[in-house]
């Protein structure tokens, strides 16, 4: 897990309708491991952010976006096509395992990889996210 400060001079109210930011923080994780680890990876961290947004009071409301490739335009990735594959049907069997209704998000992906974005509203009904992004 890392956090970072991100400078930008973002447009007033365009980051949950703070009047004027120029650094926020950020938190990001990446897992590495292998194929056949992967499975049991993602379920973990799944539960670690279950437990937090629950402990919140957040967890019945959120949904979930599966970032796949564009598949018009794969020179946008890296990586071999037998890998993508694979990494995105994880990603699908997962979603359906843990029954999270995830919808598909084609062309969203990072160039390294699928991933998996937990969406949730904050006490204040503004959207905010969680992501899991996952090779």
């Amino acid at each position: 897990m890392e956090s970072d400060k991100q400078y930008r001079a973002e447009l007033q109210g365009s980051v949950g309708g703070l009047s004027r930011v120029y650094a926020i923080t950020v938190e990001d994780g990446h897992s590495f491991c292998r194929i056949d680890q992967v499975k049991d990876e993602i379920i973990n961290i799944y539960n670690i952010i279950k437990d937090f947004y629950s402990k919140m009071g957040l967890w019945n409301n959120y949904w979930v976006s599966l970032s796949v490739r564009d598949s018009k335009h794969l020179e946008k990735y890296i990586g071999s096509n037998e890998d993508w594959d694979l990494s995105e049907k994880i990603l699908k069997d997962i979603c359906n395992e843990l029954d999270l209704n995830a919808k598909v998000c084609e062309g969203e992906a990072a160039l390294y990889g699928p991933k998996l974005d937990f969406m949730f509203k904050d006490a204040i009904r503004q959207r905010n996210s969680n992501s899991n992004n996952t090779t």
